[in-house]
């Protein structure tokens, strides 16, 4: 019952010819309802509210999503269904971009996403945080300068992790996603001089998986001796 009077809430938003948007904005404070307790063990429902959430970002002020959603969207990038922590990744992505317009409000998202998983003392948010590196790039998120400066030096400290299932996720992000993109890849950029070390090391790691994900493929191999030559 739950999820069929939550099913519909993008479209009550986006389409009800009533909703204003300043009315429309009075229903974000609401939003932290959703996770109420009584939803605690109904994993399909907080799905349901990740996937509506989505949908809704792009009908509010970057302040606004920033000072309502974020907290929203982070407990549900925590939550502990992979499920509902897949469809989190691409609201967490989509605020990122979302946000972006505005480079205040950015640092401070990309700040507190570095904080509450990059620095969790739980490996598998450490490890999630590596996964919402790979998109952020691969989806061209934000600017790769930004990227670089406010991301990147997180996500290279978690090469060091104790735990293989994040070094792994560490290192499909920087040989598949990453090095994929020209700012990086390039032999004249000072990130590619700090990513390759990082990626050799990884290479010999004690774990066959870390090892095997921290190959850079022949076609990325490829672009990279063409950038440095």
């Amino acid at each position: 019952m739950a999820i069929l009077c939550l099913s519909p809430f993008y479209m009550f938003l986006s389409t009800f010819p009533l909703v204003r948007p300043i009315e429309r904005n009075s229903f974000l404070p609401r939003l932290t309802e959703f996770l109420l307790t009584d939803n605690e063990w109904n994993w399909r429902f907080r799905e349901e509210l990740a996937e509506q959430l989505l949908m809704t970002v792009g009908l509010f002020s970057p302040m606004d999503v920033r000072k309502h959603i974020t907290p929203l969207a982070i407990a549900l990038l925590m939550d502990k269904v992979a499920a509902v922590r897949h469809v989190a990744l691409y609201l967490v992505t989509q605020l990122v971009h979302h946000v972006s317009i505005d480079t205040v409000l950015m640092r401070g998202l990309l700040a507190e996403l570095a904080e509450q998983f990059a620095h969790s003392k739980r490996w598998s948010r450490r490890q999630t945080f590596a996964l919402l590196c790979s998109r952020l790039v691969s989806e061209h998120v934000l600017p790769e300068k930004h990227f670089a400066r406010d991301i990147l030096p997180h996500l290279l400290d978690l090469s060091w992790d104790r735990v293989p299932n994040v070094r792994l996720a560490v290192a499909r992000s920087l040989s598949q996603d990453i090095l994929a993109q020209k700012y990086f890849s390039s032999g004249q950029s000072p990130h590619h001089e700090l990513i390759m070390p990082v990626l050799k090391r990884l290479q010999v790691d004690q774990d066959r998986d870390v090892r095997y994900f921290a190959v850079v493929r022949p076609r990325l191999m490829e672009c990279c001796g063409n950038e440095s030559s």
